[in-house]
């Protein structure tokens, strides 16, 4: 049997391009989350990731910023900013 490789590297970039592509996506749409503003042309291309992420804090039972309209901020999901003692 002969193979072609040149075909398996061509598989094997196009999948090293695509995850790429969404791990950097996700990067800066986290990034964005935290407070970074990026430039317009980069906030149109992570909009739909950066909207799943905004949707994910709303319906997630331990998310900080329920945590925050409860006032119950523990050191583990809100920042050390929300403590009293810190202020």
């Amino acid at each position: 049997m002969n193979f072609n490789p040149a075909i398996f590297d061509i598989i094997a970039f196009a999948i090293f391009v695509l995850i790429g592509w969404y791990w950097i996506k996700s990067i800066i749409a986290n990034a964005k989350l935290a407070g970074y503003n990026p430039p317009t042309w980069v906030g149109k291309y992570i909009e739909d990731e950066y909207h799943v992420k905004l949707e994910k804090i709303e319906t997630e039972p331990n998310s900080a910023k329920k945590d925050k309209q409860q006032n119950k901020t523990t050191s583990k999901y809100g920042s050390r900013n929300d403590n009293e003692q810190f202020k």
